[in-house]
């Protein structure tokens, strides 16, 4: 049973037996860290049915599990013997408080190093409580039981260098029940390229989201936050910002304002990255990565302009290139799912989350619509959960804090 250090916890000792007892005698088997309180029960005889009671208490100042063994002889008899095990406040793997986790000064489709991560904190812990299987999936170990908020944000997307209009990703922040030595794999949404400013439409790469799950079960993640679409050039429809819905956006064009019939894509819902709708005469951004399903490459893609797919996090989380023409106009999509925008004559990339924002769409008469947004999920095990913001700027980042 668990105690605090100091509490004393009451063994009964009964004599099942017919006959009384011959006289018994107590001892602790670890008298370093147990010490007795009342002991009924040393040097008495007990008849048929007839208890004692022995009080023991941990000697423990600090945290730490602690186990002892309580002997009760009666007749050297060792089948008396009485077993119990107590415990004092649970021990820590280390000190923790709070800590930011970041992209580690890592940019672009690809997420940091190991090495990169433990030179970016300034902690001790990291060196053995932070391990990286696969690069950029930072694989954090929970110090102590408890209840720890997370703070998440996914990262911005690529700003148009013609325009320059920018995109934001959400931020959100929930309370989860943590046990010691629980692994965890978090993901850091990395800012989607911006476009070059000499080239109005070539569009910028689509915003990582960040994640945070239980390697254990993959099934749905902790928590989930969008990144921004890659900004537009002239927004003419669907939402480019960071979502705190679970679907991500689309930027299906009303028809009627182009002179060409315009639909780049449509947002991922359900967890899944977003499809193309493959009616688009022009070039459409690529459409980002979502928790289930990678994105698609933006359609049409004859020239290999349009932007490419990026792939969900449990396929490495990368985001995609952007398209390649022979040109180099275009922006790549931020790790995290985020997608690349096109090289010439389309638009920006859609960003990763939970599910995936879509590819931008074009106008005939020069004009380019904004990836879609990443979708947000909170799983049903948090609580607490607080809708911080849409105007995230930069790359995303990961706040994981222990509760009182």
């Amino acid at each position: 049973m668990a105690k605090n250090p100091g509490d004393y916890v009451t063994f009964t000792v009964t004599n099942n037996g017919p006959v009384i007892s011959a006289k018994m005698k107590t001892g602790l088997g670890n008298t370093t860290n147990f010490e007795f309180g009342t002991n009924n029960c040393d040097g008495m005889t007990l008849a048929g049915g007839a208890s004692c009671t022995i009080q023991v208490r941990p000697k423990a100042t600090g945290n730490g599990a602690i186990t002892g063994t309580l002997h009760v002889l009666a007749n050297n008899n060792p089948g008396a013997s009485l077993v119990g095990v107590v415990s004092g406040v649970e021990s820590k793997l280390y000190e923790f408080t709070t800590h930011t986790f970041t992209n580690c000064g890592q940019t672009g489709r690809t997420g940091p190093t190991l090495s990169q991560c433990r030179s970016s904190y300034s902690t001790t812990w990291d060196e053995i409580y932070l391990t990286m299987t696969t690069n950029g999936i930072q694989k954090w170990m929970v110090p102590q039981s408890g209840n720890y908020t997370i703070e998440i944000a996914g990262s911005a997307g690529g700003t148009h260098g013609h325009s320059g209009n920018r995109s934001y990703g959400a931020k959100i922040s929930a309370v989860f029940t943590l046990q010691r030595s629980q692994i965890l794999n978090l993901l850091v949404g990395q800012k989607g390229e911006d476009s070059l400013s000499t080239q109005d439409n070539a569009g910028p790469g689509g915003g990582g989201g960040s994640f945070v799950w239980d390697p254990i079960n993959t099934t749905e993640p902790l928590i989930a936050v969008g990144g921004g679409g890659g900004a537009h050039f002239h927004l003419l429809g669907g939402e480019e910002k960071g979502r705190f819905v679970k679907s991500g956006g689309s930027t299906n064009v009303d028809i009627g304002t182009c002179n060409l019939k315009a639909a780049g894509g449509i947002g991922g819902s359900g967890g899944n990255g977003a499809t193309d709708s493959g009616t688009d005469v022009n070039f459409d951004g690529g459409h980002g990565a979502g928790w289930k399903s990678d994105g698609q490459n933006g359609f049409p893609n004859s020239n290999n302009e349009s932007g490419k797919a990026p792939s969900r996090p449990l396929s490495g989380g990368f985001g995609s290139e952007h398209g390649t023409d022979g040109n180099d106009e275009g922006g790549d999509g931020g790790f995290g799912g985020g997608a690349g925008g096109t090289d010439d004559n389309g638009s920006s990339g859609g960003a990763g989350g939970y599910s995936g924002g879509s590819g931008g769409a074009m106008c005939s008469d020069d004009r380019y619509s904004a990836g879609g947004g990443g979708g947000s999920y909170v799983n049903s095990i948090g609580s607490n959960r607080v809708n911080i913001t849409r105007n995230h700027s930069g790359h995303g980042y990961i706040r994981i804090t222990k509760n009182p």
